[in-house]
């Protein structure tokens, strides 16, 4: 089962000069080449400790602001600012990050097997004619690329057993593509319970990523909606409370089916209460007009980052779904956050936390601190009555902050 997941940037890019797709060869090296080699410089950095101390000055001063302590579904976080899924699929880079920073990190996605995902380039920054040089927007149609669960593991084990994480780690799992097939959808929710307890060992919470555009099938499998969200968390949440693990679950939406997509996700908290403990909004978008805008409609993959109405989207998916199921639910908002200012917009609007990705590209390791600081200054200008960050959570919706509507179901301080 387990595919070829060797295949290098520098061999693809040959590949390509061989057939005389010079563009594609530049663009594999330029875009995914690059964070290769960001990716292989930190884990060798985060594995030493003068290296973490040097990222850590690179990164600058640590927000300590007290302040910015937050909780999502029962995880006391230091602050709200992580690592979303997608930069580190492999769970090398956590002791680096944590060293920038980064106040959790959601490893993954992670499939049970390994697999090659999609053929290079499949990471292209798309807005090089608004003048950024792809700094802020990206296009990504990695397919869940990964070596698989146990090796996802091992490295992660690796640095736990070190003794020097402190931060949560979130493992996103995944299928792999061949269960999508019409004669394997019957297997998709023993596959999901058989990787969640795989990577239930390393996990401070376990996310579902079953939203993605680039695995055929993936999102359309979304169509059965409530039933597929149950074939797939029923196994999950049993998968937990057997294993003895007392780890929350999230579960990654999507914005790209509008309000209808995201009442559905409602009604299944109300009428499934405690399957899940939180949701993750928004994953990239696949939506053809917004994708048009950098020429990209007809490339695959799913676009992120600094779009205006991509972060819009995000923006609306977590109000909306705070607004309907805020005190029962607790939000992770992900989709072009890249300042303190959006960071807010997302807290304001109900989300607890808030996950970056593309906007690294921008900001680089300093990325994580340097929203945080930002976001401390707007929190005291803002709601300088505020005492805690749960007066803020939700301040801009109708069902107003999470202090008033706190989750009934989290232990607060689950470690």
């Amino acid at each position: 089962m387990a595919e070829n997941t060797s295949t290098t940037v520098l061999s693809e890019a040959y590949g390509h000069i061989r057939n005389h797709e010079f563009d594609a060869a530049g663009d594999t090296l330029r875009h995914e080449g690059l964070k290769k080699v960001v990716e292989a410089g930190m884990y060798i950095a985060g594995s030493k400790k003068l290296g973490r101390l040097a990222i850590d000055r690179l990164a600058g001063n640590e927000v300590g602001e007290e302040i910015l302590r937050t909780n999502v579904a029962g995880i006391d976080m230091d602050g709200p600012v992580g690592i979303a899924a997608g930069w580190d699929k492999t769970g090398k880079t956590v002791l680096a990050w944590q060293a920038a920073g980064a106040r959790h990190m959601t490893i993954g996605g992670i499939p049970y097997f390994g697999q090659a995902g999609g053929r290079m380039p499949r990471l292209r920054t798309m807005d090089q004619r608004i003048g950024d040089h792809g700094k802020a927007i990206s296009l990504n149609s990695f397919s869940f690329w990964s070596p698989g669960s146990d090796a996802v593991v091992h490295n992660i084990q690796e640095q736990q057993d070190a003794g020097d994480v402190t931060i949560p780690i979130i493992p996103q799992v995944t299928l792999n593509k061949e269960f999508y097939a019409e004669n394997d959808l019957g297997l998709i929710g023993k596959l999901v319970g058989m990787t969640v307890k795989k990577v239930l060992p390393v996990a401070s919470a376990i996310s579902l990523g079953l939203t993605s555009p680039n695995t055929k099938g993936m999102r359309e499998a979304q169509d059965a909606g409530d039933r597929f969200m149950l074939a797939v968390v029923a196994p999950a949440r049993e998968a937990v409370d057997r294993s003895g693990y007392d780890v929350p679950i999230i579960y990654k939406g999507d914005g790209d089916g509008g309000e209808a997509q995201l009442e559905m996700y409602c009604k299944w908290i109300e009428y499934h209460a405690g399957m899940i403990d939180a949701f993750e909004l928004i994953n990239t978008t696949s939506l053809s007009h917004i994708k048009a805008k950098y020429g990209a409609e007809n490339l695959p993959g799913g676009l992120a980052g600094a779009d205006k109405e991509y972060q819009e989207l995000a923006l609306s998916a977590v109000k909306y779904v705070y607004e309907a199921v805020g005190n029962k639910i607790d939000i992770i908002g992900t989709g072009g956050c890249d300042s303190g200012v959006q960071a807010l917009k997302f807290i304001e609007n109900g989300g607890s936390a808030v996950g970056i990705n593309t906007g690294i590209r921008k900001l680089g390791i300093s990325g994580p601190r340097t929203i945080e600081r930002e976001l401390a200054m707007l929190v005291a200008a803002r709601h300088p009555e505020a005492s805690s960050l749960d007066e803020v959570i939700g301040a801009a919706t109708k069902r107003g902050p999470k202090s008033q509507n706190l989750p009934a179901r989290h232990p607060l301080g689950r470690q």
